[in-house]
C-alpha cells in the first residue's frame, strides 16, 4: 500500500514526557490526524483533525498521554479530506464533522484501539494525488534558492491566481505564507547552529528585509522572539511540525 504521497510521519506521545511543560508546535504546511488513546478524564477514544497552521500552537503536557498522530504531507489534505484545506486552517475539529466518509471512519478508529489505523490506510490508499502544479511547487519552495510564485507559475504554464487557489485549497495556506514558514525554519536552524555573526547578518542572509523583520515574523511564527526561541531550544522541550 502506497501511502508516501499523503503521509509524512507516524508519531506518538506516551506517558507523561514533559508533564507540566507545554509543547510548542511550529507549523510546516502539514495537518494532522490525532487518536487519543486514553483521553484525559476517561471515556472511549477521540479522533481529532488539526488543520494547518499560521503560527505555533502550545499544548500543555499535564497527566497522562496516549496519542497517535498520523502527519498529513504538505498538500495532502484538500485531496485526503475531500474538502478546502483552507476551511480547517488553524482549527482542531472532531473527525466525524467532515461528514461521511469521516464520520464512518471515525468510529472505526475509535472502536479499534490499541492504534489500530488499518481503516485509514484503506482510505488514504484510494485518495487522488494533489495536482502536480501543487506538489512542484512545495518542491521548488524547499529549495534555499526558491523561485517566485509569479516566476514559477509562468515557468509550468499556470496563470498565477489558479495557482495560488490550487494550492491553498490543497494545502491551507497561501503560497507566501508557506514560504515564510520555510524561511522562518531555515533562519532557526541557522541560529541554532551558532550566529557569531548577529541577528542583522541572519537577517539579510535569510532574507528579511532587516532585523526589525525578523523579529516580527519569528514571533508570529514560535510565539516568541529570537533570544526567548533560542533559550527554550537549549532545554528539553519539544518542537515539533504540524
Amino acid at each position: 500500500m502506497r501511502l508516501a504521497g499523503q503521509v509524512s510521519a507516524l508519531w506518538q506521545l506516551v506517558g507523561s514526557a514533559g508533564a507540566g511543560r507545554p509543547w510548542r508546535v511550529l507549523p510546516d504546511g502539514s495537518g494532522d490526524l490525532l487518536l487519543r488513546l486514553d483521553p484525559l478524564g476517561g471515556g472511549p477514544p477521540t479522533v481529532t483533525l488539526v488543520g494547518a497552521m499560521r503560527s505555533a500552537q502550545v499544548v500543555p503536557l499535564s497527566g497522562p498521554q496516549r496519542l497517535l498522530g498520523v502527519r498529513l504531507r504538505p498538500g495532502a489534505m484538500g485531496s485526503c479530506l475531500g474538502i478546502a484545506a483552507r476551511s480547517v486552517t488553524d482549527a482542531e475539529l472532531p473527525l466525524a464533522e467532515l461528514g461521511a466518509p469521516w464520520g464512518t471512519l471515525a468510529e472505526q478508529l475509535a472502536g479499534a484501539g490499541h492504534g489500530h489505523l488499518g481503516p485509514l490506510w484503506e482510505h488514504l490508499a484510494r485518495v487522488p494525488s494533489p495536482p502536480p502544479e501543487v506538489m512542484a511547487l512545495l518542491t521548488a519552495m524547499g529549495q534555499s534558492t526558491a523561485p517566485s510564485v509569479a516566476r514559477f507559475a509562468q515557468g509550468c504554464g499556470v496563470g498565477v491566481r489558479r495557482l495560488e487557489r490550487l494550492f491553498a485549497y490543497h494545502v491551507g495556506i497561501t503560497p507566501k505564507e508557506q514560504l515564510m514558514q520555510l524561511r522562518v525554519r531555515r533562519l532557526l536552524a541557522a541560529a541554532a547552529g551558532g550566529a557569531p555573526d548577529g541577528w542583522a547578518a541572519l537577517a539579510v542572509r535569510h532574507g528579511f528585509f532587516d532585523q526589525a523583520h525578523l523579529i516580527h515574523e519569528v514571533r508570529r511564527f514560535t510565539g516568541l522572539t529570537p533570544g526567548a526561541w533560542l533559550s527554550q531550544i537549549s532545554k528539553p522541550a519539544g518542537a515539533e511540525g504540524g
